[in-house]
């Protein structure tokens, strides 16, 4: 199965973690990284020092088009925040592309991610218990593809651009200032 991690390479966003669970896990899950950041060089380092070369595709950034084709070829997408997200842009994005979700139950990501219906919410810094949840949906196609679905179907509820045009619009020119 192949995970996607997406956001700026720092350490609040987990990917320490994320790399950590992906060694220790027992199954060989793939993880695609999609974001670059003052930690580049440091997640190469680590990924090469844990022996997870073979499993790892740093993409770098990546937007439109190409962001949306990295969502398509994911199985689920894992946000491994480590501080309170006030939000969390990759969730929805996830949801929009119908893919289940694993995180962290940190800040605002349980007002987006309802667990055991469109993904799974994991005690913060449990590297184990994300390893676990990562493991428990890939190992299950169907539940996988149901969860997608309500995310896409929460999604389009609640997401939508026509209701949330100028709060994506806010969102974005935020990002786009702190990069």
């Amino acid at each position: 199965g192949t995970v996607l991690f997406v956001g700026r390479l720092v350490r609040a966003k987990g990917w320490e973690l994320l790399l950590e669970a992906l060694a220790a896990s027992q199954s060989t899950w793939r993880l695609a990284i999609v974001g670059e950041g003052p930690d580049d060089e440091e997640v190469r380092q680590r990924v090469r020092r844990l022996g997870v070369s073979d499993r790892v595709r740093l993409e770098g950034f990546r937007e439109g088009a190409a962001l949306s084709a990295c969502y398509a070829a994911a199985d689920l997408v894992v946000v491994p925040s480590l501080w309170p997200e006030p939000f969390g842009m990759v969730g929805v994005e996830a949801m929009a592309h119908g893919k289940p979700v694993v995180a962290f139950d940190v800040g605002g990501i349980p007002e987006w991610l309802s667990h055991g219906e469109t993904g799974l919410l994991v005690p913060p810094g449990e590297v184990a218990g994300l390893a676990a949840a990562i493991e428990d949906l890939l190992s299950s196609p169907e539940r996988r593809q149901a969860m997608g679905q309500a995310g896409l179907a929460q999604y389009r509820a609640r997401f939508t651009e026509e209701r949330h045009y100028g709060l994506l619009k806010a969102v974005y020119e935020a990002v786009l200032r702190q990069g």
